[in-house]
């Protein structure tokens, strides 16, 4: 949706209560088997062994002092383990044996639909070291196993990262994980190839509308949207604006303004997004800009990235792959989305969208999970509960849709909540809303 990908722009800047323990993007392993969200602010270290399969460092942002590492690794076993209580112990012998690790605690825990081995412990010695893992069985014999470790003294610390790590920590099977994705793909694909002109500019909801955006109890920031039919070239499609502002204590405020045309039929297309960062009562200093067309399967983009030596502009070019043509979304249809598939059944759907940063592709899911009942300016109304998902490697958000199919409420990983609304309810929580998207360019 737009309204997602208008507050996408803006969640790096947000930021979170706890910055050490929220989630950042989604790492997703489809060849082993497992994604989680690693700590925003996490390196990723580029030397993956046999065993270890992908790894992290967290350092300090003052001495530069590496505050922990977190690691994935993976183990086979020579027998299928058929008791894991049995196996925590054999694992905790191991340890000491192996690595000099002492483990304190090894017990067998909850985790997602199943059960997992828990091991915590230090290690012996003037620098020692707090160590948890968490090992989640794959198959009878094969363990995919998530390792943090840090500083004895950060033991707290340590623990609210792992545990934030861990609740987003999931191991599936390779092959099936290959299965759905290639399933969802495929409705994403038949889902495009059906969709007409009429039914793409019937989807269209021609009043304004707003949102505001808060953190528990706080208001942070607002979105506007405006869609509407265009033609332009004598080809018929769907122009839609939007207007984003968030204000985070101790932080410059931020605005982004995205313009977005696509014709109905998918063959060309054309958007703009714009950012900008300062203070409310001076002259907000551009960000960055993103202007793009697609035209005969090709997009071209210019990035330009507003710094202290002025502006610096990138054009790139790229083909849609030939397998990706009848894959390819929009980035206006993106708001349409929710209100072109089915939703009354649990089913997901995946598709291509153009990634300007990176100058690639990311595969973007919409799963409908089913109705829930949810409380909107202090009313309890029916919705459909959705996920949406911008890229494999991203952590996604929980959505929730009107019997229209228009957004309600949205809910990422992070915990900032979007939620749909009236411009006086916006102009209460900010009173210069109207003239800050005035700002930006908007009527």
């Amino acid at each position: 949706m737009a309204v997602w990908l208008a507050v996408l722009s803006i969640l790096s800047y947000a930021g979170a209560a706890d910055p050490a323990t929220r989630p950042a993007l989604r790492y997703v392993d489809y060849r082993h088997g497992f994604s989680l969200s690693p700590p925003l602010g996490a390196q990723r270290l580029r030397a993956p062994s046999p065993s270890r399969l992908v790894s992290w460092r967290m350092r300090d942002a003052e001495t530069n002092a590496i505050r922990w590492t977190l690691s994935v690794h993976r183990a086979v076993e020579g027998e299928p383990v058929v008791d894991l209580a049995a196996h925590a112990k054999l694992l905790a012998a191991r340890l000491k044996r192996g690595e000099n690790f002492d483990v304190k605690a090894a017990e067998v825990v909850d985790h997602r639909d199943g059960k997992a081995i828990e091991l915590r412990g230090v290690s012996p010695g003037r620098a020692r070291f707090y160590q948890r893992q968490l090992w989640v069985p794959a198959d009878k014999r094969r363990f995919i196993f998530l390792k943090l470790t840090g500083p004895a003294g950060q033991r707290e610390v340590l623990n609210g990262v792992f545990d934030a790590v861990a609740a987003t920590f999931e191991v599936v099977d390779p092959a099936t994980a290959a299965q759905q994705r290639q399933a969802r793909l495929d409705r994403g694909r038949t889902l495009l190839d059906k969709l007409d002109t009429e039914r793409v500019l019937t989807a269209v909801h021609a009043e304004p509308r707003w949102f505001l955006m808060r953190r528990g109890d706080a208001a942070v920031g607002f979105l506007r949207i405006v869609e509407e039919t265009e033609t332009r070239g004598g080809v018929r499609g769907v122009h839609i604006e939007t207007w984003a502002y968030v204000r985070v204590a101790e932080r410059p405020p931020r605005r982004v303004r995205r313009e977005l045309f696509a014709a109905a039929d998918r063959s060309a297309e054309k958007w703009i997004e714009r950012a900008w960062v300062g203070r409310d009562d001076g002259r907000p200093r551009r960000a960055y800009a993103i202007s793009a067309t697609m035209a005969d399967d090709i997009i071209a983009c210019t990035v330009t990235r507003h710094g202290d030596r002025g502006p610096q502009s990138k054009r790139v070019e790229r083909e849609i792959p030939p397998g990706n043509v009848g894959l390819y979304l929009p980035q206006a249809f993106v708001e349409l989305l929710p209100r072109l598939v089915e939703r009354d059944a649990p089913v997901a759907w995946a598709l291509a969208t153009y990634n300007a940063a990176a100058n690639g592709f990311d595969m973007h899911t919409f799963a409908v999970a089913g109705p829930d009942d949810i409380e909107i300016d202090g009313e309890m109304v029916t919705a459909t509960r959705c996920m949406e998902q911008r890229a494999a490697d991203r952590t996604g958000a929980t959505v929730w849709l009107d019997e229209t199919g228009l957004p309600l409420r949205i809910v990422d990983a992070g915990g900032l909540i979007t939620e749909a609304t009236d411009k006086a309810s916006v102009l209460k929580a900010f009173g210069r809303a109207e003239r800050i998207v005035a700002e930006m360019g908007g009527d």
